[in-house]
């Protein structure tokens, strides 16, 4: 395990950014076979911190991804399908955005900016 320390600061509600961070972590987890990596990178790039979570999952189909985020949707057996949306409120209400990339069978990434404080 490689753990590099960069001190960076952003505004916004600590619980609230607590849950969307939580909400990110915890749908990667749920997304990796047994044993597999998440990855999570935080940096900063420009006026911006970045936060980047990785899983090597299933993925997500390019016809779903239109639909991820939208309340009530979700792709797994038990789930509300609220987590992305509350995460993607949460994320813009702090100036910041939320950017979701994948390929089926590779994985998908998550990246989150927040200007920097």
């Amino acid at each position: 395990m490689k753990i590099v320390t960069e001190a960076l600061t952003v505004s916004g509600d600590p619980n609230h950014t607590k849950q969307a961070l939580i909400n990110i972590v915890k749908n990667a987890v749920e997304a990796s076979p047994d044993g597999e990596t998440v990855t999570i990178e935080a940096f900063a790039r420009g006026s911006e911190a970045i936060i980047q979570v990785t899983d090597k999952g299933s993925g997500i189909a390019a016809e779903v991804m239109g639909k991820v985020g939208t309340p009530f949707f979700t792709t797994k057996t038990t789930g509300t399908g609220l987590g992305l949306m509350v995460t993607n409120r949460i994320v813009e209400s702090m100036g910041g955005k939320l950017e979701i990339s994948s390929k089926l069978g590779q994985g998908t990434t998550v990246v989150i900016s927040f200007p920097l404080a």
